[in-house]
């Protein structure tokens, strides 16, 4: 799925809610940072991080989709294989190699 068609998708509830949230919190930040009046420079950085984490929010949420379109390298999506994204990796294979006390020199 592509950009534009990931953006036209319909968005989930939950990400609607943070878009509106980032959509608020970018307009207090620029809000603060185009004050015609002159701010201790702590209020105007408090400004600056909340302009870029709301539209960081807001951008996220908006590509958000209720979708599962993840894919693995054989083209099979978790939602196929049950959601189980370590089930390829077989019987003991994420556990630690161990040195036995005989092999230990």
């Amino acid at each position: 799925m592509n950009i534009i068609k990931r953006a036209k998708a319909p968005t989930p509830k939950f990400f609607k809610v943070l878009r509106n949230i980032g959509l608020a919190l970018a307009a207090i930040g620029g809000t603060i940072l185009a004050a015609p009046v002159r701010l201790p420079v702590g209020v105007t950085t408090v400004g600056g991080y909340l302009a870029v984490a709301g539209g960081i929010a807001s951008a996220v949420s908006q590509l958000t989709t209720g979708e599962e379109v993840s894919a693995d390298i054989s083209g099979t999506s978790a939602y196929q294989e049950g959601l189980r994204p370590f089930a390829k990796l077989g019987a003991g294979s994420a556990q630690p190699d161990t040195v036995s006390e005989d092999d230990s020199g």
